[in-house]
């Protein structure tokens, strides 16, 4: 389903059959992925996790969309949430990969890259991604691509690590 259907459906609930459909291929591919339980709306589970690729997104707009996408998260407002994924062509581009994935864009083409092949300890790119997220309240989610990265602190409760998920 093209991203602006995906995005129509999840507003409208005029077809949940098809937002159904789309809640449990999503489900099951993270449970497939060992990526553990997504959240219960796929626009929720995009604005968790854009967050973390916001800077690359959107440069020097990306604190202030952070601002406004967190303030709907907190809320669990889901229109609201879509309203600021709406608000930047870029974001749109990026909720559409997304969804059609169940990971983010970027991690999808570095998994494509490699073919879920695993090189020695400490090079490549584990299969699958490991997925982490803020142990306070969920709402900032990373994925670690190099295994030699430190895993980040959380960007909303400092000096909290994210958790491993």
């Amino acid at each position: 389903m093209p991203h602006d259907a995906l995005l129509a459906t999840l507003r409208s609930g005029s077809e949940p059959l098809a937002m159904e459909e789309h809640r449990l291929r999503t489900t099951a591919w993270f449970w497939r992925k060992g990526l553990g339980m997504p959240s219960e709306n796929p626009l929720i589970e995009a604005g968790r996790t854009i967050r973390a690729f916001l800077p690359s997104i959107l440069d020097d707009r990306a604190e202030d969309f952070d601002r406004r996408l967190l303030v709907q998260l907190r809320e669990r407002n889901v229109s609201g949430v879509e309203d600021v994924l709406q608000s930047s062509p870029k974001v749109i581009d990026w909720v559409g990969d997304f969804t059609a994935h169940g990971i983010p864009p970027e991690v999808a083409l570095l998994a494509e890259r490699d073919g879920g092949y695993q090189a020695a300890p400490g090079r490549g790119i584990p299969s699958p991604v490991p997925r982490y997220e803020c142990p306070v309240d969920h709402l900032y989610v990373w994925y670690r691509v190099d295994p030699r990265e430190r895993v980040r602190e959380c960007p909303d409760h400092p000096g909290r690590l994210l958790v491993r998920v």
